[in-house]
C-alpha cells in the first residue's frame, strides 16, 4: 500500500491522507461515502490526488487539525447524543485570503460523526478571527462557548468552543517557537 494526499477544494481546502493501492482508489476512498448528506455536492468539488513519500516536508498551510472532538450539540433545543468536533483549517479557504480578517485565513470548521464512524462537514465554518471577536467588522468583547450552525433548525454547538479557542491559541503559540 502507498500513501496518498487527497486535496478536496470547495469552499475551503480539506486534505486527507489515505492508504491505497493507487490514486484512483485513494480518490474513491475520500469521495464515496454513502451516508454523507453532501455526497451529491462532493462530486462537483475539485479533487487532486498525489502520492506522498515524505509527509514531514508537507507545508503548514492547509493542514487540518482537530482542536476538540467533544463538542456538545443540539437541534431544536434538544441535546444530540453524539459529539461533534472542531477542526482548524490552517491556511483557510482557497482563493478567499483577501477577505481574511486581520490577514489570518485560518478557519474553524465544525464536523459531525456519521453512524459509519466517519467524520464529515456540517457546513459550518468561520474565520478564527471572527469567532474570537477580533474581526474589526464583527467585534465582540468575549468569544462564546456556543455557536449557531443553522438558525432555522436551531442547530447549535452548546458548549466546548472556549476549549477550541484555547487549543487554537496553544497551537499557534507552539508554531511560532
Amino acid at each position: 500500500m502507498k500513501e496518498f494526499k487527497v486535496t478536496v477544494t470547495s469552499g475551503y481546502k480539506q486534505i486527507y491522507y489515505v492508504q491505497a493501492e493507487d490514486w484512483e482508489q485513494a480518490e474513491e476512498i475520500v469521495s464515496t461515502t454513502e451516508d454523507d448528506p453532501d455526497f451529491e455536492e462532493f462530486k462537483s468539488d475539485k479533487i487532486e490526488v498525489e502520492e506522498v513519500e515524505d509527509r514531514i516536508s508537507e507545508p503548514e498551510e492547509n493542514k487540518r487539525i482537530v482542536l476538540n472532538d467533544k463538542l456538545i450539540a443540539s437541534i431544536g433545543g434538544k441535546l444530540i447524543d453524539k459529539y461533534y468536533r472542531a477542526v482548524a483549517l490552517i491556511g483557510g479557504r482557497s482563493d478567499e485570503d483577501e477577505y481574511a480578517p486581520n490577514g489570518n485565513p485560518d478557519i474553524i470548521a465544525i464536523e459531525q460523526q456519521y453512524d459509519s464512524g466517519k467524520w464529515g462537514s456540517t457546513g459550518g465554518s468561520w474565520y478564527v478571527e471572527t469567532l474570537m471577536g477580533r474581526d474589526e467588522d464583527f467585534p465582540k468583547d468575549e468569544p462564546s462557548d456556543s455557536i449557531c450552525m443553522d438558525g432555522g433548525q436551531q442547530w447549535n454547538i452548546e458548549s466546548g468552543m472556549l476549549d477550541v479557542f484555547k487549543a487554537y491559541e496553544q497551537l499557534k503559540s507552539e508554531e511560532s517557537k
